[in-house]
């Protein structure tokens, strides 16, 4: 049975204010987007099915991974790496970091108009581009890229849009790292993203404001919900919204919980809280509850301007 949980829970620390990171995180973001409300500033990009069927956000026991929302869907099959001596297993991407990485690759080459990605003179600036402070140890932030990278250079990714397929892996060529001396590890000096996605993602890349994945890093969940309004909300047709059931949002964000009622009741209760944030950082975003019979069925999505101005 699939646990109940989402993102890996930790004690929450406090700053000075009272707040915790992410509250002052995001408190601080939405003050910096009212100066500049078009979002053009600081753009980035995701492919449009990535916006609305997600990599996983736990790690998962087997080496394939399938999410599926309407006419869209992801299959993902973990790979394997050469590294020099024989082919490693690399287990599926996870979490909050690849999402990032994925934006961070997109926009270099949508903005270059190339497949072929550079990334820094070392993982320390590559973390910092995405607004995370470097750590060491098993779990800290630069072991946990490491490893994420790999999963994402190694894995077998099929999009299915509409009655279209696109199959390969996103990442055509990496250059493993390798060791010098006792400490030392070398960033790989080339990355490529492969001719099929780069190809799909050109057409069909969503704009989203960097300020916001970087303030809402630290959940998958709410980083989902996000880039799923960005490219859902203005393409609304009906005057009275669309509706979404709570069992469709769980099919499509709640792959992690068991479809009992403690499940549901769970992943509502998470879907709530990153959605307040979210809408914190796009409060031209227009969803509302959606109430039949005195009961909450769902949401309504409303006609809204996407968070980065054409």
């Amino acid at each position: 049975m699939t646990k109940d949980v989402g993102e890996v829970q930790k004690p929450v620390k406090r700053t000075k204010s009272g707040l915790s990171p992410k509250q002052e995180r995001i408190i601080q973001t939405a003050l910096d987007l009212d100066n500049d409300p078009s979002g053009q500033a600081d753009v980035s990009y995701m492919h449009s099915v990535l916006t609305q069927v997600s990599l996983p956000r736990r790690k998962v026991l087997g080496d394939s991974f399938e999410r599926k929302s309407g006419n869209a869907s992801v299959l993902l099959q973990a790979g394997k790496l050469w590294n020099g001596h024989t082919f490693d297993e690399q287990p599926l991407p996870y979490g909050p970091m690849p999402r990032l990485i994925i934006a961070w690759m997109s926009t270099f080459a949508i903005r270059n108009k190339t497949r072929e990605i550079p990334v820094g003179n070392s993982a320390t600036e590559f973390l910092e581009i995405l607004g995370y402070t470097v750590g060491g140890g098993k779990r800290g932030t630069f072991t946990t890229f490491r490893q994420q990278t790999r999963s994402l250079a190694a894995v077998r990714m099929t999009l299915g849009l509409g009655t279209s397929t696109f199959n390969g892996g996103m990442i055509q060529q990496f250059d493993a790292w390798q060791s010098e001396g006792k400490n030392m590890a070398l960033w790989p000096g080339r990355l490529v993203l492969s001719e099929n996605f780069y190809d799909s993602l050109i057409k069909r890349a969503v704009p989203l404001n960097n300020q916001v994945l970087r303030a809402l890093r630290g959940s998958s969940l709410a980083l989902d919900i996000y880039t799923w309004l960005a490219q859902r909300l203005h393409r609304v047709h009906s005057t009275a919204g669309d509706e979404i059931s709570w069992t469709r949002l769980k099919e499509q964000f709640g792959h992690e919980y068991s479809d009992d009622a403690q499940g549901r009741k769970n992943f509502r209760k998470e879907f709530e809280s990153a959605l307040h944030d979210v809408l914190r950082l796009y409060p031209k975003a227009r969803i509302e509850t959606n109430v039949k019979n005195g009961e909450n069925v769902g949401k309504i999505l409303r006609l809204s301007p996407p968070p980065v101005s054409k």
